[in-house]
């Protein structure tokens, strides 16, 4: 049950905060403003390097230029190059909230930059990246250390109790393979999308075709959508 959570919320959080930052860029749009893009496509990322190059892009650089950087960046020796990634993602998890979680969180990420270059890791593959970010994101969703450090403990217990989910609890387990259903087409989307560019390819429809289009979309807003007492972006709170 902990590991489907788990999973969850890495999807949660992107399809949180990547729509976030779209909504922002296509309201900014419409007055003139071309803000930059924030999201491209990061659990398509091959290494935990690569996938922090395309998640949350604008404060990425924005430590990239104005720490890291300033710091010494890369052209160090190796251990100064290692101590600049820990400071750099130390103060990027503070930057999250004044709760040592967060702290830690951003110590982990960087620690887990550190290793995948000291071993030279090469291009491990999207599955690996997607894994490892789930597993890191555990410590920043959790309210505090210990209750991260119980959510640790429990995934290496190997028991197998979650999976009554699946069988006995029928609502509960019609709930869960509809989620799966829905994930399954937003990576699939998210596929395409990578391959295609929508505004080209929205460009090249002719008038009828396009429009058709924006009704679609639009009807899958109101259907999934929560209109109501809907909760506020989890980013909201940064």
């Amino acid at each position: 049950t902990l590991i489907i959570g788990a999973l969850f919320f890495t999807f949660q959080i992107y399809g949180d905060f990547s729509g976030y930052s779209d909504i922002a860029i296509g309201t900014a749009r419409l007055f003139g403003f071309d803000l930059m893009k924030n999201f491209a496509f990061p659990y398509f990322s091959r290494d935990i390097a690569e996938f922090w190059r395309r998640w949350h892009i604008s404060l990425s650089t924005w430590f990239r230029d104005y720490l890291y950087i300033p710091l010494g960046g890369s052209r160090t020796t190796r251990l100064r190059w290692a101590i600049n990634i820990l400071i750099t993602f130390t103060i990027s998890g503070m930057w999250h909230g004044a709760d040592f979680h967060y702290v830690l969180w951003g110590l982990l990420c960087g620690a887990t930059l550190v290793i995948e270059r000291l071993i030279k890791l090469k291009k491990a593959g999207f599955l690996y990246t997607f894994v490892l970010f789930s597993f890191l994101m555990i410590m920043f969703r959790s309210d505090s250390i210990p209750t991260a450090i119980s959510m640790y403990q429990t995934f290496f217990e190997f028991g197998f109790g979650g999976l009554s989910l699946l069988s006995s609890n029928l609502p509960q387990a019609i709930d869960l393979h509809y989620t799966l259903g829905l994930l399954g087409v937003f990576a699939v989307a998210e596929f395409v999308l990578k391959k295609v560019d929508f505004d080209v390819y929205l460009s090249r429809l002719n008038g009828p075709a396009r429009w058709t289009v924006y009704y679609a979309i639009s009807t899958i807003i109101l259907l999934f959508g929560v209109m109501d007492n809907a909760p506020k972006f989890i980013y909201f709170q940064f």
